[in-house]
């Protein structure tokens, strides 16, 4: 299994997203977006678990916040897409993070993160040179 996609799955539960993780470790793509369940701890652990991930999904997951994008992006070094779409915790901290330690991302989407300014765009344009996707709307 190397992508999964349970976008707005309202039934799934953090016992069983933390068994996919731990049972499928060459996953690439997960979009767990709009799941409601999802917990912070529950996160730590997917991210902990699949570190060949090269896109995550997690639209307007309320438990996303500043924290929560360091610690994804410093344990998902090969990511290259990442949406944190409707993430309304969301700041300027999370793209000097992103810009941090994902250098080398492709495709950002930050749409509806109403706390992100001009400072996190400019750490972001400083530092992800290969970035041909930005989605600020």
């Amino acid at each position: 299994l190397s992508k999964l996609e349970i976008f707005g799955c309202h039934a799934l539960t953090t016992s069983c997203l933390s068994s996919v993780a731990i049972k499928c470790p060459n996953l690439q793509t997960l979009n767990i977006g709009r799941v409601p369940k999802v917990t912070d701890l529950c996160l730590a652990k997917i991210v902990t678990c699949l570190k060949k991930l090269t896109a995550l999904n997690i639209t307007g997951l309320s438990v996303v916040r500043d924290r929560v994008v360091h610690f994804i992006v410093s344990q998902c070094p090969k990511l290259e897409c990442l949406v944190l779409s409707s993430c309304l915790q969301v700041t300027d901290i999370s793209l000097v993070e992103i810009g941090t330690y994902l250098q080398t991302i492709r495709y950002l989407d930050v749409s509806g993160c109403k706390k992100v300014t001009d400072i996190g765009i400019q750490a972001l344009a400083g530092s992800c040179h290969q970035l041909y996707y930005l989605d600020l709307s």
